[in-house]
């Protein structure tokens, strides 16, 4: 089997991949991790520090940015922006935030998707080793 690009390589099984994440696509879903820590009010300093002097009492889906945002900051702010825009709003971006698994739904809906294929069933999607995957799809 031959790849045509990394981006068919990190599908998943089911789509004609050997299941790797892409990396940008998950860097990004982890920040997104820190959107549902300040929206479910998280307990930590950092959160308390963001709510105290970044946000200072506004509402964290209406803040922009300033000349005077650090990098960080602003990548927390893009990631919300585009979350707000592939689920198509801010209360679907919300409950999306509160769902028991967040971070596979949206790397779901983040990454690129590809053509259910029809040799899934030869390998599987479960009790398959990442090495014996790559081996058993170099092989077809």
């Amino acid at each position: 089997m031959v790849f045509k690009s990394w981006d068919s390589f990190c599908l998943p099984r089911r789509e004609g991949g050997v299941n790797i994440k892409e990396i940008l696509v998950w860097n990004k879903t982890l920040m997104m991790g820190w959107l549902r820590k300040i929206e479910v009010d998280s307990p930590t300093i950092w959160v308390k520090w963001i709510k105290a002097y970044v946000l200072k009492g506004t509402s964290f889906w209406e803040v922009s940015t300033t000349a005077a945002s650090s990098w960080g900051w602003m990548n927390i702010l893009r990631c919300r922006d585009d979350l707000v825009q592939a689920v198509g709003g801010v209360i679907e971006a919300k409950s999306f935030l509160l769902a028991v698994d967040y971070r596979s739904c949206i790397y779901d809906l983040l990454r690129l998707k590809g053509v259910p294929s029809s040799r899934y069933h030869i390998l599987g999607d479960s009790f398959v080793y990442p090495k014996h995957g790559v081996i058993g799809l170099l092989a077809m």
